[in-house]
């Protein structure tokens, strides 16, 4: 079983290949921002476990890290995100196909950590359209070079 850095790590380790750039725990601040979005009510920031930028694409794509396949709360990313990801270990309890039905219904991509280490992605995300406003999608991106240059140590 592979914990949830662990699955990040994975993850990570394997996008790098595929045009990719990740910064891990990226937190972005709500206060003073006009976001109408239920699950974001009284909250001072969020916190994504792994935000990737796909060069190719022009996709921000955010994954949440959980222990197994219980899907509590990744819509609260929405509105910030082009793709949404659920990332875990292979999970094949008895509630693996409602889990995954519901992710489905809602547009959120699974990605599981086999046993041996490789990553599958179980459920396609989906383009979320119209998701981001223009200028909501400029300060992702902003807090994402700024953590980037934070972790590479990269200068202005």
């Amino acid at each position: 079983m592979y914990s949830e850095q662990e699955v990040i790590r994975k993850i990570t380790e394997t996008w790098k290949f595929e045009n990719k750039v990740c910064v891990k725990e990226l937190q972005i601040p709500l206060v003073g921002k006009n976001i109408n979005y239920p699950f974001l009510e009284n909250r001072k920031s969020i916190r994504i476990d792994l935000a990737c930028y796909d060069i190719v694409s022009d996709k921000i794509i955010f994954v949440e890290a959980e222990n197994g396949l219980w899907l509590p709360h990744p819509q609260i990313y929405r509105p910030f995100c082009d793709m949404l990801y659920v990332a875990t270990p292979y999970d094949d309890s008895y509630y693996r196909e409602k889990q995954l039905e519901w992710a489905k219904n809602e547009g959120i991509g699974v990605i599981e950590v086999l046993y041996d280490g490789y990553i599958i992605e179980t459920l396609k995300p989906v383009v979320f359209p119209d998701s981001m406003d223009i200028s909501l999608r400029e300060e992702v991106l902003a807090h994402f070079v700024k953590k980037l240059k934070k972790n590479e140590k990269i200068a202005d």
